[in-house]
């Protein structure tokens, strides 16, 4: 059927395809035009309105579709409107092509004659028109309409549907937007809405000008404007368009101002003990014993929140007892104040027993304990708590409410993008003898409710000596619900909130810290200290170095650094850059900071270091993990004094060469300051490091064959001294008490047998550490 439009203003609007989520939902309205063609990487996808999209491959030509049938005239003034879908979490630009006799694609096969269309800006998940008016150049009679998304985004652009147009003049402009309002929604973003325009021939969008300069095309009444400067006033106006390309006048204008970048912390969890005693809690925090699923975990409570809600922290004792699941570990919470990263107390988790696995039986080993007065009626009772074997075990902690299931998210997450945690680890938590970094620390995020599906953040670092400071991000590297793409990656937010890491905060509903590589012997203890929510005050690259932690050994002055890449596979090779600084790193004077000396631990099979001072590769591209030692160059060492904080930063400076990698790393933020826009991978990524006072008083074994009898030692049998041998002179006895006070100190030892007299001391546990040659540690306990 041939067709021609009348002398009209504009004649029906005729949809030669409509793209549905699949072939069966496509809709063509002009009668024998009903052949739709596409390219084998194109296919059809239920997303947004539904449509066409490329899923394989990302060469900008590999995206076309079309609509063909019996040859009809296109006369000068008729227009092809073709509708776009953004399916990504950032603005698109791009200016799509058309062709109305070339039924390939626009760089190669039939070789026909290809024009640019109108160039448009797609808001976040926002549709918006792009147009073609024929032209005396390119009015004919075709059979044919083929059109190409001409951008690399192509994994990301749904192609909605075409329409042919009859209009022929319209010199009529659509009225200007009124009551436009700007909102500033954090320091980085400002909401736009506005009273909507009309015109005689249908409005198609509207084109929003920041500061006088157009930034970005909506499809309906609102926008957001992202990635802006903190404490920065913007101005505004918006205009609207027909399909012609008539624009209106401006709007009336706006000015608003963003948010104070400055950190926001929340402070969360402090362990704060006035007493030193766990029973007395801390802050709004109590002790019981009665909590967790079981009813018998030792943990902290809080008071009702804002809408009386109780948190609960509590250890979680698993009883799946499986390679895939966990084992079980037994232990208790206790708190300590000697040696808190600040303030006047931390949480100590002691481990005593637990399950392994006897030839495909469950067995266990030690005395089931899940709260320190459990353990003290043992010791009191002469008991022998601990393990004498090798467990398999780690150990979680979760932070829930009282409620089972509760939809109820936490006050102090609400807009931050950061979980902030110092840990202190045992020495012998490292990665000695592994052929790729190992998982040392997770954190498990549930999103909206506290069961079902959650995410694994991770990080990698080991025990070095001193705390450790971990920041988790709003990037997970692996949801328990599976992983949906080649390279098995997530945006910041995850599934749910993509590309928004202050909204995937803003949702975590519970959430649990999982110490998840081994530590076997008992007893040992891992100590948390200062767990804070915040929000950092510039935008950082959380896509490509994924959650972050700081380490310290004061003995050798090493640092160590773990982190995760965003992507894994075998093609996955990943690169990168760290320096320090004793000021703030930013992104725009990261190049003033200095390289870090990346030092290479042969205690370990796998390879970090490039040769290149301050680079780091990941070892293993199968897996997201990297991990590596530091050192600052020699004349910074002096400063490495208890207080004195380091700033450290993390650079991607991988050459990513493999296909479908995610196309919002190369997204554009402008910063004012530099007067230029970087990618979201070109981003730095920040943390800092304060020396604290170290609680190295261990109460895990030394590997030294230092021999220490009697072990218990029991006071009512006669036995007054401990007897310590394989010991060398020169060496140091220090004693330790449960809180870490020392309380015995031999002095500098001449021979390689000592005696302890313990007549006058109290029943309980004690640690010794000798220093000097062997540093050897273990436990004592006395009996009477």
């Amino acid at each position: 059927m041939i067709f021609a439009f009348t002398v009209s203003i504009i004649a029906d609007n005729i949809i030669l395809i409509d793209f549905g989520g699949e072939e069966s939902g496509n809709i063509m309205e002009h009668n024998g035009w009903q052949t739709v063609f596409m390219d084998i990487y194109t296919d059809y996808r239920n997303i947004g309105p539904g449509g066409t999209i490329t899923v394989s491959g990302s060469n900008d030509s590999y995206n076309y579709q079309g609509i063909r049938g019996d040859p009809i005239p296109f006369e000068i003034g008729d227009t092809i409107v073709v509708n776009w879908y953004n399916n990504s979490v950032n603005p698109i630009t791009f200016s799509p092509k058309i062709s109305f006799n070339d039924p390939d694609r626009s760089s190669s096969g039939a070789n026909g004659v290809w024009y640019s269309m109108s160039q448009i800006t797609i808001s976040s998940h926002s549709d918006c028109k792009s147009i073609y008016n024929i032209s005396t150049n390119s009015a004919n009679t075709y059979s044919l309409v083929n059109v190409n998304v001409n951008s690399d985004k192509t994994d990301s652009l749904i192609c909605d549907k075409i329409i042919l147009s009859g209009i022929q003049s319209d010199n009529q402009l659509p009225t200007a937007p009124s009551n436009l309002h700007a909102t500033a929604i954090s320091a980085y973003r400002i909401d736009l809405s506005w009273i909507a325009s009309t015109d005689n021939i249908g409005v198609v969008g509207y084109k929003i000008y920041r500061n006088s300069v157009q930034v970005g095309t909506s499809g309906n009444n609102q926008y957001s404007d992202t990635n802006l400067s903190p404490s920065s006033p913007y101005l505004y106006f918006v205009t609207a368009y027909d399909l012609i390309g008539n624009e209106s006048v401006v709007s009336d204008s706006v000015v608003e101002e963003t948010d104070e970048g400055d950190v926001i912390t929340h402070k969360f969890i402090s362990f704060d003990s006035q007493t030193g005693n766990h029973q007395d809690g801390f802050d709004n925090w109590h002790y019981a014993t009665n909590l967790g699923p079981h009813g018998y975990a030792g943990g902290f409570y809080s008071d009702p929140d804002y809408i009386g809600e109780i948190r609960e922290f509590e250890p979680y004792y698993n009883h799946y007892n499986s390679n895939h699941m966990g084992w079980l570990r037994w232990g208790y919470i206790d708190v300590d104040t000697l040696y808190s990263v600040r303030g006047n107390g931390y949480m100590k988790f002691v481990m005593t027993g637990g399950a392994y696995d006897s030839n495909g039986v469950v067995a266990y080993s030690g005395l089931e304990v899940t709260n320190k007065e459990q353990f003290d009626e043992y010791i009191v009772a002469g008991q022998n708590v601990y393990s004498d074997i090798d467990l398999p075990g780690g150990m979680s902690f979760y932070v829930i409410s009282s409620q089972t299931n509760s939809r109820h998210t936490f006050e102090e997450a609400q807009g931050t993008d950061r979980l902030s945690v110092w840990v202190y680890l045992p020495k012998d938590l490292n990665q000695k003898g592994k052929t790729r970094p190992e998982i040392t620390l997770s954190f498990y995020p549930f999103i909206d409710d506290g069961g079902g599906r959650h995410y694994y953040n991770y990080v990698t670092n080991t025990g070095m000596g001193g705390w450790t400071h971990i920041l988790f991000d709003a990037h997970p590297l692996h949801c328990n619900s599976g992983d949906q793409n080649p390279y098995s990656y997530y945006r910041v937010g995850g599934y749910d909130c993509p590309g928004d890491a202050v909204q995937f905060f803003n949702r975590i509903a519970r959430f649990s810290l999982r110490f998840g590589n081994p530590i076997p012997y008992s007893p040992t203890a891992i100590f948390i200290d200062e767990i804070e929510f915040y929000k950092i005050p510039q935008p950082e690259n959380d896509e490509t170095v994924a959650n972050i932690g700081i380490g310290f050994d004061p003995d050798s002055n090493y640092f160590d650094i773990g982190f995760c890449d965003k992507y894994r596979g075998s093609v996955c090779d990943a690169l990168y850059e760290v320096r320090y600084s004793f000021e703030e790193i930013t992104n725009e004077n990261y190049t003033l900071a200095k390289l870090c000396n990346i030092i290479q631990d042969t205690s370990v099979n796998y390879t970090y270091i490039t040769g290149e001072k301050g680079q780091v590769k990941k070892p293993s591209p199968g897996y997201n993990q990297i991990w590596a030692l530091l050192k600052l160059d020699l004349e910074d060492e002096n400063q490495l004094q208890e207080g004195k904080t380091i700033h450290f930063a993390i650079k991607d400076i991988s050459n990513r060469s493999f296909s479908n990698q995610d196309t919002f790393d190369t997204g554009y933020i402008y910063f004012p300051n530099l007067n230029d826009s970087l990618r979201r991978i070109d981003l730095v990524k920040t943390i800092n490091y304060t020396i604290y006072a170290s609680p190295d008083i261990g109460i895990n074994e030394g590997d030294i064959d230092i021999k220490v009898y009697p072990n218990p030692c029991r006071v009512d049998s006669g036995q007054n001294y401990i007897t310590f041998i394989n010991i060398s002179s020169g060496d140091k006895i220090e004693l330790f008490n449960v809180l870490g006070k020392c309380i015995f100190n031999s002095g500098i030892l001449t021979n390689n047998t000592f005696r302890w007299d313990v007549k006058n001391v109290s029943i309980g546990i004690y640690f010794y550490k000798i220093t000097v040659s062997n540093k050897a540690r273990g436990k004592i306990v006395i009996i009477r």
